[in-house]
């Protein structure tokens, strides 16, 4: 080892720690977009880490040169991964040069930069923004504020994910470049039917919380199916997404207890048990595709309100309310072959399914 070596690791070191206290620092305070560039550049030259991205009052200059960022943006779960090589390259010949997204290499390979958003809160359309619901196990957790519980979490978070993006980055000087606050106000869903020794009687929405059950003598065992209808992604109401019986439940008046709590593992040893013809209940059936699969959408109609599944994959809800009234089946996720289709029905079913060339957004409405 060389005399310079042990310096040139001590900086690395260095920097790396800064990069994780810049990182930490903005977790405390905001969700972050750091802006990093990948390791192949355009055209295969390496730019010097000591000139990097700059601003002047006028424009942006890169390795010292003018420099304008054409941006695009792609969520990676919301493209199969079979496809995100051709929707980067697409993307690419729109002229956009640079990516907003969560993935580096894919796009370094094809000459992309890219402006990486490493969350942890992302928004997006996501259940709680992305960020995992165990925070809210804390009864007194705040996201996305500086309360200590959300804090650590984000440093451990963010110790795990700076090392790995360091090395990438083109602005050396500090580990952020943008801060971005969202704000929206937003409620949360509650659901859920109601059976009385395993026999179905009624359906709790989120404005009808009260519900007559029909006589009977002796002790009767009363059960709720409670539905996760999904968690909000942005808005005030992000620390209220708690999920389950969260209030008591009055049986004329009187307040009952001592619930068995357990969760469905919709899982195929689980849905093999429960593939009856009752409601709710799991509905099986068969699809064979010839040849090379392609995209196609499946229709519902006649069925009511619950969860499709292909090959063990959740795939997507479904509701008769809509407006949407098709669910998207990437044909890389199709068998050549047999393919096993497992509906969980809420309410009523049609025991067929369809499927179809193009989509069914519901009801379009032509705006002047």
């Amino acid at each position: 080892m060389s005399a310079s070596q042990p310096g040139r690791q001590a900086g690395r070191q260095e920097g790396r720690k800064a990069g994780r206290k810049a990182g930490r620092e903005a977790g405390r305070q905001c969700d972050t977009n750091g802006l990093f560039f990948s390791r192949a550049p355009p055209g295969g030259r390496r730019l010097s880490r000591k000139v990097g991205l700059s601003a002047n009052t006028s424009q942006f200059t890169l390795a010292g040169e003018p420099f304008r960022i054409l941006g695009g943006s792609m969520h990676y779960f919301r493209v199969p991964r079979a496809y995100w090589r051709d929707r980067l390259m697409k993307t690419k010949a729109c002229g956009i040069n640079t990516v907003t997204t969560y993935y580096i290499s894919l796009a370094a390979e094809l000459g992309l930069w890219v402006i990486l958003r490493p969350g942890p809160y992302v928004s997006a359309g996501l259940d709680l923004g992305g960020l995992p619901s165990w925070l809210l196990r804390d009864g007194n957790m705040r996201v996305r504020t500086t309360y200590p519980g959300f804090t650590h979490a984000v440093n451990v978070f963010f110790d795990k994910l700076i090392p790995k993006i360091v090395p990438l980055q083109a602005l050396t000087s500090r580990g952020v470049s943008e801060l971005l606050i969202t704000s929206d106000h937003r409620n949360g869903l509650r659901a859920g039917g109601v059976f009385v020794n395993r026999e179905y009687v009624g359906f709790f929405k989120r404005r009808s919380l009260e519900m007559v059950l029909p006589d009977g003598q002796g002790k009767r065992t009363l059960s709720l199916l409670v539905e996760n209808c999904g968690r909000v992604h942005q808005g005030q109401d992000l620390d209220k997404q708690r999920k389950g019986l969260v209030g008591d439940v009055l049986l004329n008046g009187a307040p009952l207890r001592d619930f068995t709590i357990y969760s469905l593992d919709m899982k195929p040893s689980f849905i093999d048990r429960f593939v009856v013809p009752a409601f709710p209940a799991f509905f099986r059936g068969a699809l064979f595709a010839y040849g090379y699969p392609s995209d196609t959408f499946v229709k519902l109609p006649g069925w009511g309100k619950g969860v499709l599944f292909l090959n063990g994959l959740n795939w997507g809800r479904y509701w008769s309310h809509g407006p949407q009234q098709a669910l998207y089946l990437a044909g890389p996720l199709l068998n050549s072959g047999m393919n096993q289709i497992v509906v969980f029905e809420e309410q009523e079913a049609d025991y067929k399914v369809q499927l179809e060339e193009t989509h069914d957004l519901g009801m379009v409405a032509d705006i002047q």
